[in-house]
């Protein structure tokens, strides 16, 4: 990709990034400039700086900051000193962005805070188990450390309908049927006939 592109595309995000926070006819002012995101004097003023300080943008990724909850600061100008800003912004692909959201749950496990679904990668749980499992009320520390006692996708036959039925990551170990409805049925018959379940 040549120079030139590089620099148009980079000069439109320079001027989107400038729009996001100080333009609030833009639809995304709400959620840079209404919150106090600021850019920084020294890229708000000039371009090349912004330039010199960024580089072209590689293939695939956008502007990022690091921390949400801080402006696109430089870390080199006297703004940014003055207000102990230090340099927040790289150039991260849309799976980094994703997990860079200011409303992603963070969990701290062993000194080190990572969102939900890089721990559920790093550790090799399953996809939604961490937070199923923070929403039934576990604590952070058992919901990551927990192995799953079931194999994923364990093929399965139900003891009542004879269907074929596949575990998922929320079902216990001796789970004998497909749904509720077949274990009730199986319970109301053992009932009616006073069978031992």
């Amino acid at each position: 990709m040549s120079r030139r592109v590089n620099r148009t595309r980079l000069y439109v995000i320079w001027t989107v990034m400038k729009q996001r926070c100080f333009n609030p006819r833009v639809p995304g002012f709400k959620n840079y400039g209404a919150r106090g995101i600021v850019v920084c004097r020294r890229w708000r003023d000039s371009f090349e700086a912004f330039s010199d300080d960024m580089g072209p943008p590689p293939e695939g990724t956008s502007i990022d900051r690091r921390d949400n909850a801080r402006g696109y600061d430089c870390g080199r100008c006297e703004d940014c000193a003055a207000r102990g800003a230090v340099a927040n912004c790289r150039w991260a692909t849309d799976l980094e962005q994703n997990r860079n959201r200011r409303d992603n749950r963070r969990i701290t496990h062993q000194g080190e805070t990572l969102c939900v679904s890089e721990w559920e990668e790093r550790l090799g749980l399953p996809k939604r188990l961490v937070t199923t499992r923070l929403r039934r009320g576990w604590t952070e520390a058992a919901a990551l450390t927990t192995p799953v006692r079931v194999p994923l996708n364990e093929q399965r036959t139900c003891a009542r309908c004879g269907a074929s039925f596949r575990l998922r990551s929320d079902r216990v170990a001796t789970a004998k049927f497909c749904s509720r409805k077949c274990a009730n049925r199986r319970a109301t018959f053992h009932a009616r006939t006073g069978d031992a379940a």
